[in-house]
């Protein structure tokens, strides 16, 4: 009887702690959104680049990375559009149209791919904490 009744605290314990923890655990996450079909997301932890790729069969290639510390907000923006792309982007091309478009909608069509990402905020990656 005791072991039943300890087994239901520990339980009750456990879900309390998930349901309390849970409005910040969703909103340290990095997520890509996959395009349907088949739709779906890829989630990653926050200060990842979280990528979703879908081909014309609907298959999903999904992914999270971390970029190397210390980057610049050009610095990053020039990384992520590098593993979106499939290709070395420098900080020099972020002033073309067709990449500060990608940046901003958080999507591209790669090699006949529907890429969706989401990508680390500069803050994020350079450890800067937001004032509460």
């Amino acid at each position: 009887m005791k072991l039943h009744v300890f087994r239901n605290r520990l339980q009750m314990i456990v879900t309390l702690m998930f349901f309390l923890d849970f409005p910040s655990a969703a909103s340290s996450q990095q997520i890509a959104e996959c395009t349907k079909p088949p739709g779906g997301k890829v989630t990653c932890e926050k200060g990842q680049l979280a990528r979703c790729a879908v081909n014309k069969e609907g298959e999903v290639d999904g992914s999270c990375k971390t970029p190397p510390p210390k980057m610049t907000s050009d610095e990053i923006k020039a990384w992520t559009l590098s593993e979106v792309l499939g290709k070395r982007v420098h900080i020099e091309d972020l002033q073309k149209d067709e990449y500060k478009t990608i940046l901003r909608n958080g999507r591209a069509e790669v090699d006949g791919k529907k890429v969706t990402f989401s990508a680390p905020a500069p803050k994020e990656m350079l450890g800067v904490r937001p004032k509460p």
